[in-house]
């Protein structure tokens, strides 16, 4: 099992309790979100877990926030990507990075991969505009063509 964590420290203040209101966000802290680190402080992981133990079988530290989904594929790749345009392709076994590359825009959702005449390829969601993570660029879909 593969999952994307983010490593980006918030300080949530407990006050006076928040009154609830239908139809609004509600987290219960003071500081509605938390007062967060710099973002350029901010890093994430890629973890493989075995499902069966529990156990992290590895982890791989990522530049900048992995937002992107997490595809793995029959052919032991997992591809990731993160906000600051990296498309990440690690083997599922070890978690080695066999490839990375800069797609030109934050990659903040789906990866999927296919198949057309015994070609592979993979198409990702990149570019985002987005105010907490502080990006921008147009929406594109990449579509990459393996070997």
């Amino acid at each position: 099992m593969y999952m994307n964590g983010i490593d980006w420290c918030a300080q949530v203040i407990k006050g006076p309790t928040p009154v609830y209101q239908e139809g609004h966000e509600y987290l219960g802290w003071a500081n509605y979100y938390g007062t967060r680190d710099a973002l350029d402080e901010a890093f994430g992981w890629v973890n493989a877990i075995d499902p069966t133990t529990g156990n992290v079988a590895w982890r791989y530290k990522t530049s900048s926030l992995p937002l992107g989904a997490v595809t793995a594929t029959g052919g032991g790749l997992v591809i990731t990507g993160a906000i600051d345009g990296n498309l990440i392709v690690l083997d599922a076994a070890t978690g080695a990075e066999l490839h990375k590359a800069n797609l030109g825009g934050a990659i903040g959702g789906g990866i999927v991969t296919y198949e057309v005449a015994n070609r592979q390829f993979v198409a990702v969601a990149a570019g985002d505009n987005n105010f907490t993570y502080k990006t921008r660029g147009d929406n594109t879909i990449v579509v990459l063509g393996l070997p």
